[in-house]
């Protein structure tokens, strides 16, 4: 959204924000996982219903125009605004925004809300952290930490040329759609631990750094089988510095 809407929006949701859940975790969905683990969030949320206010129906306008929906069939098919803060240290583990059989989301439009304060500089220091990372997914330079919007890398040619490989991957030849989410949330793993190597010991993924007004768009279902696409297997990395990440998001079903 606009920036002006950026901070409206988080004034919104902060009053009501809790602790954030994980579908199929223990304690009644609570994320149980430990720091860096598969799964563990450490973070507080709300949904925001978006008919209430005339400027949050015209924020759910501009995402239907994104996606190409018309705003009917972009209410029918989207769950409400979720907003979600972090604060230093906390984080989304891998984890994948669909299932195959009772979360069938298509899309999920992310939005980030504020910039992040860059933290004290000190020998090794990493930066804000904070980033969106997909293991599996490509950037040039291999490793490379690019910022909301501008993420789009390369000509569409390019793209579905990559997004059409999967024979290297560590899921391929695996007929179920479980198992192959499974091995993608293992290998994701072991190449989430090498994040603090130099970026020359290979291809670490992609990392997206929250921009204030700017939008990630991305697919969960691979559009050959309508299963979940191991390849959109991500996480909210840990915040590294003493401010707070503000972000939305759009899920939208098939």
């Amino acid at each position: 959204p606009p920036e002006a809407e950026c901070p409206r929006l988080i004034a919104a949701a902060r009053p009501n924000l809790q602790g954030s859940y994980v579908v199929g975790s223990p304690a009644g969905g609570l994320s149980a996982g430990g720091a860096g683990a598969v799964g563990a969030r450490s973070s507080q949320s709300t949904w925001v219903g978006m008919g209430s206010e005339p400027w949050l129906g015209a924020i759910r306008a501009r995402a239907a125009a994104l996606l190409g929906l018309d705003l009917k069939d972009f209410i029918r098919r989207a769950e409400d605004l979720q907003v979600v803060r972090y604060r230093r240290g906390e984080e989304f583990g891998l984890h994948h925004d669909a299932s195959a059989r009772f979360q069938r989301r298509l899309f999920t439009l992310l939005i980030y809300l504020n910039d992040l304060d860059e933290p004290s500089q000190s020998p090794g220091d990493q930066g804000a952290g904070g980033e969106t990372y997909f293991p599996f997914a490509a950037a040039s330079p291999p490793g490379e930490v690019v910022a909301g919007a501008d993420a789009s890398g390369g000509s569409e040619e390019e793209e579905e040329e990559e997004e059409g490989d999967t024979s290297s991957a560590p899921w391929a030849g695996l007929p179920d759609s479980r198992q192959r989410l499974e091995i993608a949330l293992k290998e994701g793993q072991k190449t989430r631990s090498r994040l603090g190597e130099s970026k020359k010991s290979g291809d670490l993924g992609l990392r997206v750094a929250p921009r204030r007004g700017t939008a990630l768009l991305f697919f969960n279902l691979d559009l050959r089988d309508g299963e979940p696409d191991p390849a959109a297997v991500h996480a909210s990395l840990p915040l590294r510095s003493d401010g707070e990440k503000w972000v939305a998001n759009f899920w939208i079903s098939a």
